[in-house]
């Protein structure tokens, strides 16, 4: 195993030898996920011909407060995942991975009528959009929280958490390789910032906030990312228009080294009903293509927009759709979706000219989460894309079981 991730578990079993027995709490997830996935449903005649991912997963955690109240606390978790790949050709490979996903601090403190709140090490960070950045990272954060007002700083380097785990979306110009073979590769290195300011409810009960996120390439233990550079201006609004109706809305502006800028855009309303908790969902996502004044939009973590043959990210796409989910009974959750996805063709990237916007496909999904017992969940889903292009096609199956002791 990398000698980074053995220091990281010795230094998180020392810290949490130190803390009294009686409040460290620990636990052990067992998980195992089957994927199987085709491009075309014709050409199946068998199980050989399905492109097939078993992944088995065991996560230990761990918590310990530092003081009486639980004001001050340390947190962990790390796992270990074993993946076996079978494509169509009858082609099978293996990856084994260990990771350290949470090692951190956290201490409560109160000013006033509010509270700031202190974070270090390794945890997950996310924007208000959740999709420009959502990931582990190594970092500080300071959050101040009040009725009137919520703000947080960040800073934080991608440069030693788990490539396998957490894929950050290269600048072009960047040296990165992924080494497929270690069971731990420090990633891509990128030092990360970020500040927010929301004033919650602050007129009619709605929520605005804004957002700052700086990338700044470094020289790293496997890359050397200097010159490149990445900014995020976000602005957002959410809160009720009725009773029951919701929306959320959002727009990012974005500007990389070398290129124009890029827009990323959404609205979303959620209807929320008291009969068995159903709920629907409608609206969209825009992210922007090489047209007019704009490049291509380009987040910081890597997120698939939908379920197509080959990773598409949210870059030069317009994906809208209808969701509806349900607890019929309380221990069952039902989803069910359908999205229309338009798609910016790849040849203006490559003639460097404006691209056009056309029909890309259709997907619908189902999903279903099982709480069999309090410590036993099973969950099934099925997508399937309807490509404009039939070497798009995708119909994907998952089922997992875990168990939590």
């Amino acid at each position: 195993m990398n000698f980074l991730i053995k220091t990281s578990f010795i230094v998180a079993s020392i810290a949490f030898s130190s803390l009294p027995l009686m409040a460290f709490d620990f636990g052990v997830i067992f998980d195992g996920t089957d994927k199987a996935y085709t491009n075309d449903v014709s050409d199946i005649s068998g199980s050989e011909d399905w492109e097939n991912e078993l992944i088995g997963t065991v996560t230990a955690n761990a918590k310990g407060n530092l003081t009486a109240s639980g004001t001050q606390r340390i947190s962990a978790e790390g796992n270990f995942v074993y993946k076996y790949t079978n494509d169509s050709e009858g082609e099978s490979e293996n990856l084994k991975t260990a990771d350290l996903t949470l090692l951190k601090y956290t201490g409560v403190f109160a000013t006033g009528s509010a509270k700031s709140i202190v974070s270090f090490g390794r945890f997950f960070v996310g924007d208000v959009t959740s999709v420009v950045l959502s990931q582990v990272n190594d970092g500080l954060m300071y959050q101040y929280l009040s009725d009137k007002i919520n703000a947080s700083v960040y800073g934080g380097w991608t440069g030693l958490t788990n490539a396998h785990n957490t894929t950050v979306l290269d600048g072009e110009e960047s040296d990165f390789f992924l080494d497929t073979d270690s069971v731990y590769y420090c990633n891509t290195s990128y030092a990360l910032c970020s500040a927010s300011v929301s004033f919650p409810y602050i007129l009619f009960n709605q929520t605005i906030t804004l957002e700052g996120i700086g990338l700044i390439g470094t020289n790293g233990i496997n890359s050397d990312n200097g010159g490149d550079w990445r900014i995020y201006g976000t602005f957002a609004l959410n809160g009720p228009l009725a009773s029951c109706l919701f929306y959320k809305l959002y727009t990012c502006f974005s500007k990389e080294k070398d290129s124009d800028l890029s827009n990323l855009s959404s609205l979303y309303f959620d209807y929320y009903t008291s009969w068995k908790d159903l709920s629907f969902s409608l609206g969209g996502v825009y992210a922007s293509g090489k047209t007019g004044s704009f490049s291509s939009f380009k987040g910081i973590t890597s997120q698939t927009a939908f379920n197509s043959f080959g990773d598409v990210q949210y870059s030069g796409i317009i994906k809208s759709g209808l969701s509806a989910s349900i607890k019929p009974f309380t221990n069952l959750f039902i989803k069910l979706g359908s999205d229309v996805v338009l798609k910016y063709d790849e040849k203006g990237i490559e003639r460097d000219e404006n691209q056009e916007l056309k029909y890309h496909g259709t997907q619908v999904y189902a999903s279903m989460a099982y709480q069999v017992f309090t410590d036993v969940k099973a969950a099934l889903s099925v997508s399937d894309y309807f490509a404009k292009d039939e070497g798009n096609n995708k119909l994907l199956g998952t089922v997992s079981l875990t168990f939590a002791l």
